[in-house]
C-alpha cells in the first residue's frame, strides 16, 4: 500500500500544461524528506507521526479504510441527458486528477497539522488538471472579512505570501472547535504520551543490559601515581576500557565486587503498554487492528473493524463527501451545466464495506420499490447497478412492481452480480446463504 508520503509526491508533480499559482509566485518546491533528520524545531506533530509507529499506523489506517470500499458520484435533479453528461465529465475528471488518493492525503494532513487544503489547478483553457497538495500545510491559513465569511487563503511556504480564492482550493479541517477553520491535529492530545513513551524505551534499554551484565564497583591502587591529575587519568583510562562481559587487562592494581541488580523489565513492558492503549483509545484503534491484542480470532478482528467504521469511518466519510459537494463537485457542476444545473445535487456515495451494510443498503431501498414508492431508475441509482444487467422485474397492470412474496435466488444473484461489489468473501458468503435457503425450500 502506497505510503503518505509517497501518496503526497504523486500528487505534487506538476501535469505538462499546469501551472500553479504556488509553482508561479515563486518559493515553493516539493518538499524533501530525508530518511534521517533532526527532529529539532520540525513541527511537534509532524514528528510525533514520522518517529512514532503507533501514531502513524492508527492514522494511515483511519485513510486507509475510509477510501478502501472505493466510491462513485450520484448526480441527481436535472434530466437524464445533463445528469449523464456532468457524471461522465466528473467521473473522467477523478481518475484523471487522482482524487482517491487526494482524499488519504487530505485526511492524514488534516489529523496531523489541523487541517490541509489543495490549490486546485487548471490548464491554459480554464480546465481542473490537479489538486496540488499544499504542503507545508502549516503555512497555510484561511483569510475572513469583518463579518466572519471567508474571503479566500493565503500560503506562505517561503515568507512571500500567495494569495488564493475560496474557490481556488480544497480545504479540509480537523476538529474545529472555533470558527477560525484552523482546526486541532488529531495528535495534540498525545504529544505527553509520545515523550513517555520514549522515555520508557530509553530505560528498557539501559534495563535490558541490566539482564546479563551485573554492576560492578571497583577499587584501584593509585599511590604510585605522583598528584591528583595523575591519579585521575589512570582512573578514567581504566573506566574507559572496561565493558560489559569483556575482559581487562591491566598492570594497576584493582580490586572489583560485582552484584546483580535485577532490574523490573516487566514493569517498563507493562507500562508501554499502557501508553500504546492510551495512543490507541485517542483515534479510536482497537487493538486487534494495530496488532497489540495478545489473543486474537476472526471474530474479534471483525467487530474490531465493524467498531472502527461505526466510531471514525462512517462519519468521517460523511465529512469528506460533505466538504467534496460544497467545495468541489458543485464548482464542477456549475461550469458544466451552468444556469441548467441549479436544480442538480452532486453527491460522492461510499460503497459498501460488507455484506451487513449491504444489507443497510438494498433491503430499505427494495422495500420502497416494491411498495411502488420510487421507481426502477431511483433504486438503480440508489445501489449502483447498471440497469441494462438488471432483470425485468414483474408488474401490475398500474404498472407498480408487484410485492415480492419471497426471495427468488436468481434474482438476487443477477442483482448482485450488476452490483458495484467486488469483495469476492461478501459474494462468497451471499451466495452461501442463498443456496443454503434453496435446499430449504
Amino acid at each position: 500500500m502506497p505510503s503518505f508520503l509517497d501518496r503526497l509526491a504523486t500528487l505534487s508533480r506538476i501535469p505538462e500544461g499546469a501551472k500553479p499559482k504556488a509553482v508561479r509566485a515563486g518559493g515553493w518546491d516539493q518538499p524533501e524528506y530525508p530518511s534521517t533528520i533532526n527532529y529539532e524545531g520540525m513541527n511537534v506533530y509532524w514528528a510525533e507521526y514520522r518517529r512514532e509507529s503507533l501514531v502513524r499506523k492508527c492514522i494511515n489506517l483511519i485513510a486507509y479504510f475510509t477510501i478502501h470500499a472505493g466510491f462513485r458520484v450520484a448526480v441527481r435533479g436535472g434530466s437524464a441527458r445533463a445528469n449523464k453528461k456532468l457524471a461522465n465529465y466528473i467521473n473522467k475528471l477523478i481518475e484523471d486528477i487522482n482524487l482517491k488518493d487526494a482524499i488519504y492525503v487530505g485526511i492524514v494532513g488534516k489529523m496531523i497539522w489541523g487541517h490541509f487544503g489543495f490549490e486546485i489547478v487548471r490548464n491554459t483553457k480554464g480546465d481542473i488538471v490537479q489538486l496540488l497538495p499544499l504542503n507545508p500545510p502549516d503555512k497555510l491559513l484561511p483569510k475572513f472579512k469583518t463579518n466572519n465569511v471567508l474571503s479566500g487563503f493565503e500560503f506562505s511556504p517561503s515568507g512571500v505570501p500567495i494569495t488564493y480564492k475560496p474557490e481556488e482550493v480544497l480545504y479540509f479541517v480537523e476538529t474545529s472547535l472555533d470558527s477560525d477553520m484552523i482546526g486541532l491535529s488529531a495528535i495534540e492530545p498525545i504529544v505527553t504520551p509520545c515523550q513517555i513513551k520514549r522515555e520508557l524505551y530509553n530505560d528498557l534499554r539501559e534495563a535490558a543490559k541490566r539482564l546479563w551484565a551485573p554492576i560492578g564497583v571497583f577499587q584501584m591502587d593509585t599511590s604510585a601515581c605522583d598528584d591528583i591529575k595523575e591519579a585521575e587519568e589512570a582512573l578514567s583510562k581504566f573506566e574507559r576500557s572496561i565493558e560489559p562481559g569483556k575482559p581487562v587487562v591491566t598492570n594497576q592494581t584493582v580490586q572489583g565486587n560485582f552484584f546483580n541488580a535485577m532490574p523490573d523489565v516487566e514493569r517498563i513492558v507493562r507500562s508501554i503498554e499502557k501508553v500504546d492503549e492510551e495512543i490507541m483509545g485517542n483515534f479510536g484503534i482497537p487493538k486487534a487492528l494495530v496488532a497489540r491484542e495478545r489473543t486474537m480470532n476472526r471474530a474479534t478482528l471483525e467487530y474490531s473493524l465493524v467498531a472502527l467504521y461505526q466510531s471514525q469511518i462512517e462519519g468521517l466519510q460523511q465529512y469528506m463527501s460533505d466538504e467534496l459537494q460544497k467545495q468541489f463537485f458543485h464548482l464542477i457542476r456549475d461550469e458544466v451545466l451552468g444556469d441548467a444545473g441549479k436544480n442538480v445535487t452532486v453527491e460522492l456515495v461510499w460503497n459498501p464495506r460488507s455484506s451487513l451494510e449491504l444489507d443497510r443498503q438494498f433491503g430499505p431501498a427494495i422495500s420502497l420499490y416494491a411498495l411502488g414508492l420510487i421507481d426502477e431508475e431511483y433504486l438503480y441509482d440508489l445501489l449502483s447497478l447498471d440497469k441494462n444487467r438488471m432483470p425485468k422485474f414483474e408488474k401490475d397492470e398500474s404498472g407498480k412492481p408487484r410485492p415480492v412474496a419471497r426471495f427468488d435466488p436468481d434474482t438476487l444473484r443477477a442483482v448482485l452480480s450488476a452490483s458495484s461489489v467486488e469483495d469476492s468473501g461478501i459474494i462468497a458468503g451471499i451466495n452461501e446463504t442463498l443456496e443454503s435457503a434453496e435446499r430449504e425450500t
